[in-house]
């Protein structure tokens, strides 16, 4: 790790290769308010560190910011970047399914917004990353036969009865699906 002290983010110029933490200390919620102001779209590599006292207690409902305790020693500062840092490495691998990332290896759904973390069956798994990798959907037989390695002509409701649980996991609303989603012939991800 190099560090470099900046002013502004405006002067934290960053290389699209490296992954940047910005350290932001807060005695108070006031405080916090600046941070939450900040538009981190426009930083992508760059993660948040609030330091703050254990006492405090702040919520965050972003997946940039990490909230660290303090005191805080430098060795215990850099094991925390390294944990930050796989992480982040980590949701690169995820899949926007609405509201939740998805995380094939480990059958796991993450709720963007709040702690919130699905497990999914095996099933579920392989199912939802054989769909996201089909753009334009499968349709039943496909799914059956690439998935579940049925034989095509086999009449099941176990692709129906998966649906069903899977809707009630990641849509608002299940009856009207906006995420799993069906026409006449294929199944599609709308993510």
């Amino acid at each position: 790790f190099t560090f470099k002290k900046v002013s502004d983010l405006k002067d934290a110029k960053i290389p699209s290769a490296c992954k940047a933490f910005f350290f932001f200390f807060v005695d108070s919620k006031e405080e916090f308010i600046e941070l939450k102001e900040v538009d981190k779209s426009k930083f992508k590599n760059l993660n948040f560190i609030v330091f703050k006292k254990k006492e405090l207690l702040i919520n965050i409902d972003f997946n940039t910011v990490f909230c660290v305790n303090l005191p805080l020693n430098y060795n215990d500062l850099l094991v925390e970047l390294k944990r930050i840092t796989e992480k982040t490495n980590i949701n690169k691998n995820h899949y926007v399914l609405g509201e939740y990332l998805f995380n094939p290896k480990t059958s796991e759904l993450h709720n963007k917004s709040s702690l919130v973390t699905i497990n999914l069956t095996e099933l579920e798994s392989k199912f939802l990353y054989y769909m996201l990798k089909k753009k334009n959907g499968a349709t039943k037989s496909q799914i059956l036969s690439e998935v579940w390695k049925h034989n095509k002509m086999l009449n099941t409701h176990t692709l129906e009865s998966l649906i069903y649980r899977l809707r009630k996991k990641i849509e608002k609303n299940p009856n009207k699906p906006s995420i799993l989603i069906n026409d006449t012939k294929k199944y599609i991800i709308n993510s």
